[in-house]
């Protein structure tokens, strides 16, 4: 049994580096940084999408019953910016799990899930109410309306896992809100 064990080890950790081998020194970078508050502003097809899809498999690998959630701008939105980067990605390294396509959800043998989400859900704070999550990717926030209230509803989310909260965004069209304010913010902690 031990020597499966090690074996089963060997090929997630396969598995992991051929995830991370997809993405940019930038994104790796991104990816490995500590802080449990992170912004990535580039612009469109800047790859800040597959981004967040490789760091949130990366997460449900490597820790057993990992709750992620991807946020976008509206559940279509959030379907199509991501969910054939992720069936494409475990495919490609043939990681076991289970897909839900109505309920936008993955599932893994370890526990680990991950669900997309529309940000634009009327009583979109409420409905993820009670809920946790160990990493958030919140895509394309920029454009949301009522980003403010809706990511302070998500932070307490992220508290019990000390969690994970992930701005992307190409930049808004106006040079305002929460996440131009937050961008602006850590250009200027660099």
């Amino acid at each position: 049994m031990r020597g499966q064990h090690q074996t089963s080890a060997m090929a997630l950790a396969t598995k992991i580096a051929a995830l991370r081998a997809t993405l940019t020194a930038t994104q790796r970078k991104f990816v490995d940084d500590p802080h449990s508050y992170k912004i990535a502003c580039a612009g469109r097809r800047g790859g800040k999408s597959y981004m967040v899809a490789a760091y949130m498999l990366i997460e449900c690998l490597l820790v057993p019953n990992t709750p992620c959630l991807y946020l976008g701008l509206t559940r279509d939105s959030a379907k199509a910016a991501v969910w054939p980067i992720f069936l494409e990605m475990l495919d490609k390294l043939d990681i076991a799990h289970e897909a839900r396509p109505s309920a936008l959800t993955l599932t893994f043998p370890n526990g680990s899930s991950i669900t997309l989400f529309g940000g634009d859900t009327p009583n979109a704070r409420n409905r993820l109410r009670g809920r946790r999550f160990r990493l958030i990717g919140a895509d394309e926030t920029g454009f949301f309306t009522g980003l403010d209230g809706l990511i302070h509803a998500l932070l307490p989310m992220l508290a019990d896992l000390k969690g994970t909260l992930i701005m992307t965004s190409s930049p808004g069209e106006t040079l305002s809100g929460l996440f131009y304010e937050a961008y602006q913010g850590s250009k200027k902690a660099e």
